[in-house]
């Protein structure tokens, strides 16, 4: 799966649609730059690598709920 625009988190339904080894791409924005990191999932889990720094507008699908808080 390659998502291809910037991300905050990615959905647990997207995590769930990748198949047992297989892998996904996308791009983690933190601020003014972000990275774009290689998922590999292996059973209930996916293991992330940093590949390389990248910006992107954040999808509107994929940004964080903003809460306030003290």
């Amino acid at each position: 799966i390659m998502i291809q625009g910037g991300v905050e988190q990615v959905p647990d339904a997207l995590i769930a649609q990748l198949k047992d080894h297989g892998r996904i791409a996308c791009l983690f924005v933190q601020g003014a730059l972000g990275i774009v990191r290689i998922g590999h999932k292996s059973g209930d889990r996916v293991t992330w690598r940093d590949a390389f720094n990248a910006n992107a507008p954040i999808l509107q699908a994929f940004s964080t709920n903003r809460v306030f808080s003290l």
